[in-house]
Formats: C-alpha cells, structure tokens, sequence
C-alpha cells in the first residue's frame, strides 16, 4: 500500500472517529439537559405553607411547591428546624392544586384556595 492511500484512508478513519466523538457528545449535553430541565416543567401539585406562630395563623412565612405531600411534610419539618421553634408553636398546612385567592388575601398574606388541606 502507498503512503498516499494509507494517508487518505486515515484520514477518512479520523474523520468518521471525530463524528462519532461530536455526536456522542451532543447526545449527552442534550440528555443531561433534558434532565436538568425535565424536574423544572414537572408539575408540583402541592404546596406547602409554614405557619411559625400559631398565635397568629395569619402570619405565613413561607410558601412552596412540592411533588409530594411526603416532601411537603418534611420540608415543614426542616423549616421549623431550621428556625429553632419548639413544638406547639409552628404549625404548617399541605394543599393540593391550590389556587391563589386574591379575594381573601389581605396585604402582603397571601390565600389559598386548594381542592384538600393536609398535615
């Protein structure tokens, strides 16, 4: 075989090896985008709302959507943790497929109207 063969035939070898490398690497930046993206557009049905006084069930702290009531429950759980209450003084509430109501919402406390009401 000639050097001016081999040379071409190495370069066509080159050349398909280098697509299959572009290929492969576009397969997973656009998988691992799809994935980074797929838990953005995945629906949370519930949402959670933290109660830290319950002297004053008004007051919500904090509001958030979740997938589960499992996690809804634990995140409820952790902020109460996390500000150091005791029990008996926080409380938290898990709707599902809430609705904001402006209506009822009063200043900057925001309603919920929701099809149930979990702890």
């Amino acid at each position: 075989m000639n050097s001016e063969k081999a040379n071409k035939i190495g370069s066509i070898i080159g050349t398909i090896l280098g697509t299959i490398i572009v290929i492969g690497i576009v397969i997973g930046i656009g998988y691992l985008g799809f994935n980074l993206l797929k838990g953005v557009f995945e629906p949370r049905p519930w949402k959670g709302m933290f109660f830290p006084d319950t002297s004053n069930p008004g007051y919500t702290s904090v509001t958030k959507d979740f997938k589960t009531l499992e996690e809804c429950r634990a995140w409820a759980i952790n902020e109460a943790k996390d500000s150091s209450l005791s029990s008996g003084v926080w409380t938290y509430q898990c709707g599902k497929n809430c609705e904001l109501n402006n209506k009822n919402s009063i200043g900057n406390i925001n309603t919920y109207d929701c099809e149930q009401i979990r702890k």
